[in-house]
């Protein structure tokens, strides 16, 4: 008996032994199966990273190809708006200089050089303000020569009558 419990305690020990092995084994493939899990989300990671940089290469080329196209746009508006006052303003022709500009024609505008739409704008208010003033000077002078009509109109009336009496 004591043999069949030394047996027993013997199987239950390999039983105890195997269990703990199986444990371990199990405990081990379940580490490997995480680590394996981490190494892929880590390269999913990494991937994800690298799409990340890439859309923003693109985000930023495409936001620098609209800066650019808004400031290619504005650059052609003010040139337009300076050929607009210069003409306005009587600035010369570059066709009608053909030694400096031999093929220039009407299409190329006025020489505006060295102003920018900004200085012609306030050239362009300067003699506005000018004419306005000349304007107002004529009005006065003409309300004077009326006064002075109306007067001599009058005059020439009082004689009228002075020589009918």
């Amino acid at each position: 008996m004591e043999e069949a419990k030394k047996f027993t305690n013997m199987n239950m020990e390999e039983e105890q032994y195997i269990n703990r092995n199986d444990l371990l084994t199990d405990y081990d493939r379940i580490i490997d199966e995480l680590f394996g899990d981490i190494q892929k989300l880590k390269k999913e990671v990494k991937d994800l990273q690298a799409e990340l940089e890439y859309y923003r290469g693109v985000a930023e080329h495409l936001g620098a190809e609209k800066a650019v196209s808004q400031r290619d746009k504005m650059i052609k508006e003010s040139e337009e708006i300076e050929q607009i006052l210069g003409k306005a303003l009587g600035y010369p022709w570059y066709k009608d200089d053909p030694k400096n500009f031999p093929n220039a024609t009407e299409a190329d505008g006025v020489c505006i050089a060295p102003n920018t739409a900004a200085s012609l704008a306030m050239h362009a208010a300067d003699k506005i303000k000018m004419l306005d003033i000349r304007e107002q000077d004529k009005q006065k002078i003409i309300d004077e020569q009326r006064e002075e009509i109306a007067k001599l109109k009058e005059s020439v009336e009082y004689y009228i009558d002075f020589l009918h009496l």
